[in-house]
């Protein structure tokens, strides 16, 4: 499924559509640094996600995977 334009109500689309239901907040962001880095921040705090929430972006720019790589990805 092309995810054009990239908004939640697409990607809400997109995952119910494979049997896909986040257990938290689903949240969609045109760019990022790291989601990662985005979801720990956003699991702390009075109004704190819950486990099994899921942040979907267009365009990661400082992501990290295995082994200390960086994880990139174009928009």
């Amino acid at each position: 499924m092309d995810l054009d334009p990239l908004d939640l109500t697409t990607v809400s689309a997109a995952l119910a559509a494979r049997g896909v239901s986040p257990a938290g907040r689903l949240s969609v962001v045109a760019r990022t640094g790291s989601t990662s880095t985005d979801l720990r921040a956003l699991a702390v705090g009075p109004e704190a996600w819950p486990d099994g929430s899921v942040l979907v972006t267009d365009n990661q720019v400082d992501g990290r995977g295995r082994a200390g790589r960086s994880w990139v990805t174009p928009p």
